[in-house]
Order: structure tokens, then C-alpha cells, then sequence
């Protein structure tokens, strides 16, 4: 082997380098190190993965060669020289393949958590075990889902997971915390509904100080958006729905003169169209919007059930009016657009296909009033309703599957003042949370919302007292960004108020 002679311009920065600056002084390189490598330490030794390669000094590498000839890439053939001494892999590779395998015994050791150093797929390593500061016991960063409540990010709980409907909520607060509540200037409200887009803006029909409703858009912060009153007179419950294909598009139920109406709204409030029920009398207590975008109303005509469904476009698909001396007060939609209506008198669930298929009915309910309907995205339907325990008039949830087996019931257990619920909706996964009002130490009423599993358990109830708070709730429903919005009154002039909290 004939080894190459160095040029002279690398013998000269050899000479001109100490010893402190890591550069051979002799000419009489060690053969088994890189030229440039401090004292007897090779590449690897004084570099590790970081530069474990020699690259050889000749004129055509010296450009590419960084300091003391190490580097992190394997270099080409002609200027690699594993074994040192100037010589090259093309004239001499016997020290290559012993490299190669120290390179790859480096690059498979395990990085060890704590050593104070960032290695291979840790994302962060503070050489110490403390798991709830900036890196965790694992060497990874804090983040909410990570089983650890984080200090560093004000985590109040931490499950281990970013779901919405459990113990903690999906941004690892507690499920009810106030993000905003809002008090607006109606006053004397008697009832309102709300319906929540998929970009979180949120659309009211309320019935404050005189016997027309009004309708109101505010954004996800709680500001108006617009407002606009509508003819349509109160009767029964004020009720609307969102279209879950158009965040811009809501329809509203109710009833002009004697007949019931359905009108299908725009964002501004503006409508696209109305559809009356041609029933003289006819009322609408309640609207749903299928997946498809079609709209089924829910009322009576002269105290019957009347169930209509309308196309997106306000034409007539079919419709039911029943002879039974009763009326349906609320109605719901699910997958495939199967629908839920509730009869009140002789309270009974029935549902129906989205061609107008009756699928089944209920056994009659006893023992309580109903309030509404939820339904989550396996089709399970959650009925509320309220009943006297003990003297107590609590509210109860039933739960219903897509065939209409009853899975269970719950009953809000006494407590020795009353808790009716008014609305309740239903998480995607089952959870459901109730809205309604109970009473404080002092006797004062004051909203409540409560939050159950989907086995029915109880995992977390809020009462808001206080001056400006919900004296009670009205409707409640839930959002796609893992929040609840609440709306009711407030105080003694009844202003309409809106609460949003997370799930």
C-alpha cells in the first residue's frame, strides 16, 4: 500500500494548529486514526454519531472536509479513509467494515430517559423525575391526554384522554366550566330554544315581553350577530334546529292564526320559504333537521298527533295526523334519518323511517311528564321526563335503542328539593347533560345542568346561584368543538340569559 502525501497547505495548518485545537503536530500519523483527530482519539471517539466518519485530506475533499476531518456522513470512496494515515477506502477498506459495525451497534443502543440528553425519539430530557413539570417522566413534552395534570399548562384534570362526556373534559378542564355567560336586554322571557352550528355560532328563538317570538344570532363568544322578530305566536314551546349540511341555514316551528307553520331561515334571519299545515286548527311544537337537510315538524291539529316532513326546497314528503286525542311535543332525527316523536297523553315514544315508515311504538309511560328527546350518533334515543319521588318533583331519563328496546332508567336521586329538567342533549358517544333548575340552600331557584354517562350514571351536576345567573334553563345542545351552550333567564326581570360551558 502506497500511502498518499498530504498537500502542502493541509501540512501547513498541521504545523499551525496547538494541540489544545485538536490538530496532529507530527507527520507520522497513526494508521488506525483520521489525521485530524485529537491525540490517538479516532473520529468516533471524540465525536461519537455526531461525526464518526474520516474523510481524507486531499485537495478535491478539503472543501467538503469540516474540521479535524470528521464527519457525519460515510464520505465517497476517494476521500473516505477509514484506517487514517492518508490512506483511502479504494486502496485500503480492511478497518471499513469495523467501523460500519461500531456505527451500527451506536446507532441501535437505546436512549435512556433522564440522562439529561435529547436522543433519538425523545422530545424532551430534563435529568429528572418530575413528571408533571416541562418534561415528563417519559421525555415528552406536557400535553393534555397524557394521564398527568400538567401545572405548566393549568390543567385542572387529566384522563388520559381528549374526549368530551367523561369525568374530564376535552381541553382537561372540568366538565361545566364557564368559558362565557351572557345576560341580554329582553326581558320577562317565558321560554326560548337554541341550536348550536358547526361553526360554533349559536341560533335563539325566545318569547320575552309580548306573545311574538323573536330570533337572534350570536357567534361563538356570545356577541349579537342580528336579531329579528318573527309573526309566528308562541305556542307551546318556541322550538328550532340547524341544518347540519348549511351552517347558515335554521328552521323555526310554530303557529300563525290557526294554523301551524314551518319557515326556513338564513343566517341574517331572512327566510327561504314557509310551509303551513293546510289543518285548520294546527299547531307545531317542535322541528328537527335530518342529515339529508329535511325538515320534520311535530304538533297537533285539533288535539291530535300531526307529524309533516318537508324537503329541503319546503315540499311536502308525507305526512301523519292521528285520531288518538293527543299531540306530539317533541320530535328528533338520527341516522338515516330515522325520527323520534314524543306523545304527550298518554305519554308514548314513536318511531319512524325518513320515507314515513312507523318502526315501532312504545308501552305507555306512567307516573311523570315528558320533556324531550336526545338522540347520539348510534341511534339510542334519551328520553327526559320528570316525575314526584318523595314528595320531589325530579327529572328522569330513559334510554331507548334504534329498535326501541329500553336499556335502562334513571331517576335523578332525591336530594330534599325538587330538580325538574327541561331539555337534554346527547354527546356523540352517549353522554347526555340536562338542563333544568332546583333550589339552593336559601330556597331560590336556580338553573342546573347535569351530566350522565351512558349507563346512565351521574358524573357531574352545576347549580348557578348568584345575582347574575340562570334563575333556570330552558334548552340546552351541543356543539362539534366540545362545548355546551345553556340558555334561560335571569333575576327578577327575567332577562334572557346564555351560558357556555365545556364538555
Amino acid at each position: 500500500m502506497t500511502p498518499r502525501v498530504r498537500p502542502h497547505h493541509f501540512l501547513f495548518l498541521a504545523f499551525a494548529c496547538t494541540t489544545a485545537a485538536g490538530c496532529r503536530s507530527d507527520q507520522s500519523a497513526n494508521p488506525a486514526h483520521c489525521h485530524y483527530a485529537e491525540g490517538d482519539l479516532t473520529c468516533a471517539d471524540r465525536y461519537g454519531d455526531a461525526r464518526p466518519f474520516c474523510i481524507g485530506p486531499t485537495e478535491e475533499c478539503s472543501e467538503t472536509a469540516p474540521a479535524y476531518g470528521c464527519v457525519e456522513q460515510l464520505p465517497p470512496v476517494e476521500c473516505y479513509s477509514p484506517c487514517g494515515g492518508g490512506a483511502y477506502a479504494e486502496e485500503d477498506d480492511s478497518c471499513q467494515s469495523a467501523a460500519g459495525d461500531e456505527s451500527e451497534e451506536s446507532a441501535g443502543a437505546d436512549p435512556i430517559c433522564g440522562d439529561g440528553i435529547v436522543e433519538a425519539e425523545e422530545e424532551c430530557d430534563d435529568a429528572n423525575e418530575v413528571d408533571d413539570d416541562e418534561c415528563s417522566n417519559t421525555c415528552n413534552l406536557p400535553s393534555c391526554g397524557d394521564g398527568i395534570v400538567q401545572a405548566t399548562l393549568d390543567e385542572a384534570c387529566d384522563d388520559g384522554n381528549t374526549e368530551s362526556g367523561d369525568t374530564c373534559g376535552w381541553n382537561c378542564t372540568l366538565p361545566g366550566t364557564v368559558v362565557w355567560s351572557k345576560i341580554y336586554e329582553f326581558k320577562h322571557c317565558t321560554d326560548a330554544a337554541l341550536a348550536v352550528t358547526s361553526t360554533g355560532s349559536v341560533n335563539i328563538v325566545y318569547t320575552c315581553e309580548d306573545p311574538q317570538r323573536g330570533l337572534m344570532e350570536v357567534d361563538d363568544n356570545g356577541e349579537v350577530l342580528w336579531t329579528d322578530e318573527t309573526p309566528m305566536v308562541t305556542s307551546g314551546n318556541p322550538s328550532i334546529a340547524v341544518s347540519q349540511s348549511d351552517a347558515n341555514a335554521f328552521v323555526i316551528g310554530g303557529q300563525l292564526a290557526t294554523k301551524g307553520q314551518v319557515r326556513y331561515h338564513r343566517a341574517t334571519g331572512i327566510y327561504d320559504w314557509v310551509g303551513t299545515i293546510p289543518l285548520d286548527p294546527s299547531a307545531v311544537y317542535d322541528v328537527a333537521i335530518d342529515e339529508a337537510g329535511s325538515i320534520v315538524a311535530a304538533g297537533e291539529t285539533d288535539g291530535d298527533p300531526l307529524l309533516y316532513h318537508f324537503a329541503a326546497n319546503g315540499d311536502v314528503n308525507w305526512s301523519y295526523a292521528y285520531d288518538n286525542g293527543a299531540s306530539f311535543s317533541s320530535v328528533t332525527t338520527g341516522p338515516d334519518g330515522q325520527i323520534w316523536a314524543l306523545q304527550s297523553n298518554s305519554f308514548r315514544l314513536h318511531s319512524y323511517s325518513a320515507t314515513g315508515d312507523q318502526l315501532w311504538v312504545s308501552e305507555i309511560f306512567s307516573g311523570g311528564t315528558k320533556a324531550d328527546i336526545a338522540v347520539d350518533q348510534a341511534g339510542n334515543a334519551f328520553l327526559l321526563g320528570n316525575s314526584s319521588v318523595s314528595g320531589e318533583h325530579n327529572f328522569r331519563i330513559q334510554k331507548f335503542a334504534l329498535d326501541g328496546t329500553e336499556q335502562w332508567f334513571k331517576a335523578h336521586p332525591p336530594s330534599g328539593v325538587a330538580a325538574p329538567g327541561t331539555a337534554i342533549a346527547a354527546l356523540p358517544n352517549g353522554t347526555t347533560v340536562v338542563a333544568g333548575y332546583t333550589y339552593n340552600d336559601s330556597e331560590e331557584q336556580v338553573g342546573l345542568l347535569s351530566w350522565h354517562s351512558t349507563a346512565g350514571s351521574n358524573l357531574h351536576e352545576l347549580t348557578y346561584s348568584g345575582e347574575e345567573q340562570p334563575t333556570t334553563l330552558f334548552d340546552v345542545a351541543v356543539s362539534e368543538q366540545g362545548f355546551a351552550v345553556a340558555i334561560g333567564h335571569s333575576g327578577p326581570n327575567k332577562q334572557l340569559y346564555l351560558l357556555k360551558v365545556t364538555l
